[in-house]
This record gives structure tokens, C-alpha cells and sequence, in this order.
């Protein structure tokens, strides 16, 4: 059951981060947020999907929750104030300009925070 859990949260976060609206500096990371995000790779070993102004919005409190080579962002409870919004049919809560979708993980209701692309 975890399993099937997993695997279809890898699947909606995979599915979300193509369908996000990409922001107007998409595409290569230059510089700083480039060297910061090959740090936390080497870090961690795994992959950090998020820019480093996007990061500097995250509240703090995070915890990482790996997905497949990702490891995504997120909180145990939705940071406020928040709003609720639709998009594409997929509901997201957004707080200080982070999007994150609700996931479980566990047993238990996580809120992840969406890459900025």
C-alpha cells in the first residue's frame, strides 16, 4: 500500500511540475542559484528542484520528503495565512508566493511545495 501511495505521489508531483505555468526566468539556473543547487545535490544526493530566491520564501520549519531522485520541501501543517486556488483542475494552497500541493506520506497529510520551474 505504501508503495502504491508513493508511486502515485511521484506520479501527480511529476505530472504538476510539467503542467506548472513557467515563469519568465525559466529554463538554466545561472550563477549562484546554479553553484547552491549543485551543493545541495552533492549534499544530499539527491536532486533540489527549487531556485534559490524561490527557497528564500520557504518558511522555516521544512522537511525534506524524497520522491523517486527529488527531494521536495514541505510541512506537516499548511504555513499561514494561506489561499486556496485551482489550476487545471488541481488544487493548491498558496502561501508567501510558494504553491504546494497536499500529498501523503506515512499516513499522513503533507503540504509540498511546488518547483518554481
Amino acid at each position: 500500500m505504501r508503495n502504491l501511495i508513493f508511486r502515485t505521489s511521484s506520479l501527480i508531483l511529476a505530472l504538476a511540475a510539467l503542467a506548472w505555468p513557467p515563469s519568465a526566468n525559466s529554463g538554466q539556473q545561472g550563477g549562484a542559484a546554479a553553484a547552491i543547487g549543485a551543493e545541495q545535490q552533492a549534499a544530499t544526493g539527491y536532486r533540489i528542484p527549487y531556485s534559490v530566491e524561490y527557497l528564500s520564501r520557504f518558511r522555516p520549519g521544512y522537511r525534506p520528503f524524497v520522491v523517486g531522485d527529488v527531494q521536495y520541501y514541505g510541512y506537516y501543517n499548511m504555513p499561514a495565512p494561506y489561499l486556496q486556488t485551482m489550476i487545471n483542475g488541481v488544487t493548491y494552497y498558496i502561501s508567501n508566493g510558494v504553491y504546494y500541493l497536499p500529498r501523503v506520506f506515512g499516513g499522513q497529510t503533507v503540504y509540498l511545495a511546488v518547483p518554481d520551474q
